[in-house]
């Protein structure tokens, strides 16, 4: 009963009757509403992923692009606003792409779509689904699972008997103690983190022309070249700091591409680097960077908060960042305990990282072939439970 009144509460969140910051608008996400699964075309998809938004969309992409080339029907839907542009790209390749139905809707959607596992990523399961997937018998798969408090509230708001067949996958071993307690019915198993994958193979496509473009440009830089991926001011007066001991040449790849910000960036590098920079003032082709650099300084740790260290560490390099948000996120600790990131409180840090010449040390092979066995052992535990 309480499940179901938390669903019907999450209805009104939805339909912007209780507005919350980061929703779509009650207009925005009518205007989505023709895109909803009631207007997906006939067909039968057994897959459906779900993802909070346009980051856990990213990581669910590789398994995806699995199920589609094995010609496995799915539906991929997303709660917020930020998803809409993950989705549009996934348009005629599935059943339905869209915002994820009401939570009381979750029913009707599944058995129009002819679902038969559900797959969300890190702790988006919401009540109406799971209410649905125990009526019609469908499984629930969690990627990259982890202990938070959502899922917690899930585990309290249903009796196990009144769970759905759920399976966690968790790269995180502090999670996995805190999920066998909270489902002791469910099954939890140890997986890789999908974003690994989905980075390898960005960086392992053809690179098209605006990319070989820059990367013709950064080859003609002397080295070694370090780049500064999504870069803020106040992350290159740290690692400006003692400019005269950079070697080499500097690529920066800025986060907020406004002109005022990019002409602060400029400014700093002239001052301080003149003709040994080069400034990227693009989007959506950092990652694709990375393999032609020497070594990489992840942005954001010395302003809001760091950015992906994923993406350095896939392209083989090392990589250091600033301290802001470091402990929040989980493959910090993974990539400094591989001996691939180095976080730097200070200038004086960075300078004392760069006296050891990072970019003459051998590439993390292992570790990158560790993270692809552990992806494929992921992709086939989820096609055997089909």
């Amino acid at each position: 009963m309480i499940a179901r009144l938390l669903s019907g509460l999450i209805d009104l969140i939805q339909m912007g009757r209780i507005p919350v910051p980061g929703l779509l608008s009650p207009a925005r996400r009518q205007a989505f509403r023709a895109r909803s699964w009631e207007h997906a075309p006939s067909g039968t998809a057994p897959v459906w992923f779900h993802a909070a938004s346009l980051g856990e969309l990213e990581m669910l992409m590789p398994l995806i692009e699995d199920f589609e080339s094995g010609q496995t029907g799915f539906c991929v839907s997303c709660f917020s606003e930020s998803g809409v542009q993950g989705l549009e790209k996934l348009r005629g390749r599935a059943l339905f792409t869209g915002l994820s139905p009401r939570d009381s809707e979750w029913e009707p959607a599944f058995r129009r779509c002819g679902t038969r596992v559900l797959v969300v990523s890190k702790y988006d399961l919401w009540p109406g689904a799971v209410i649905a997937a125990k009526k019609l018998g469908i499984r629930v798969v969690v990627v990259n699972a982890q202990a938070r408090t959502s899922l917690q509230w899930i585990s309290r708001l249903f009796l196990p008997e009144a769970l759905p067949d759920l399976i966690f996958f968790s790269n995180l071993p502090s999670s996995l103690g805190p999920l066998k307690s909270w489902f002791p019915n469910a099954r939890v198993e140890s997986g890789s983190d999908p974003r690994y994958e989905r980075v390898a193979r960005r960086i392992s496509r053809p690179p098209g022309d605006r990319v070989i473009t820059w990367r013709q440009k950064i080859a003609a830089l002397p080295g070694p070249v370090g780049i500064v991926g999504s870069a803020w001011s106040a992350d290159l007066s740290e690692l400006l700091a003692n400019a005269e001991r950079l070697p080499g040449s500097l690529v920066v790849v800025p986060h907020d591409l406004s002109p005022p910000h990019l002409d602060r960036l400029r400014n700093i590098l002239e001052s301080a680097l003149p003709g040994r920079y080069l400034l990227v003032d693009e989007m959506g082709i950092l990652v694709e960077l990375y393999p032609v650099a020497d070594w990489a300084f992840v942005g954001g740790g010395f302003h809001l908060g760091i950015h992906s260290t994923i993406e350095p560490a896939v392209a083989g390099l090392q990589v250091i960042c600033g301290p802001r948000n470091a402990d929040r996120f989980p493959e910090v600790a993974e990539l400094v305990g591989a001996g691939i990131l180095t976080v730097c409180p200070d200038s004086g840090s960075i300078s004392e990282w760069l006296k050891r010449e990072p970019w003459k040390k051998k590439r993390s092979v292992p570790f990158l072939e560790e993270k692809r066995r552990a992806y494929l052992r992921l992709l086939e535990s989820c096609r055997a439970i089909r």
